[in-house]
C-alpha cells in the first residue's frame, strides 16, 4: 500500500508502517509540511496513496 503521512503523524508510525513494506512518504518529504488539509486529500488523491493524519479536524477542514 501507498501512504502519504501528515506532519503529525508520529514517526514510530512511519517506521512500523515502512516494516511492512508500505511505501511511505511524509509530506515534509515532498514540500507540503504547510500545505492546506484540501491540498494533502488532492496530493493523496493524485497519487493513489493513503492519507494518514492525526488532525482532528480534518474531516471538517477538507472539502
Amino acid at each position: 500500500m501507498k501512504f502519504l503521512l501528515d506532519q503529525d503523524v508520529y514517526a514510530a508510525t512511519a517506521r512500523f508502517l515502512s516494516a511492512l513494506e508500505h511505501n511511505v512518504v511524509p509530506v515534509a518529504k515532498i514540500g507540503l509540511a504547510r500545505a492546506d488539509d484540501s491540498d494533502l486529500l488532492k496530493t493523496a488523491r493524485e497519487q493513489d496513496r493513503i492519507f494518514v493524519s492525526r488532525d482532528r479536524d480534518f474531516a471538517g477542514s477538507a472539502n
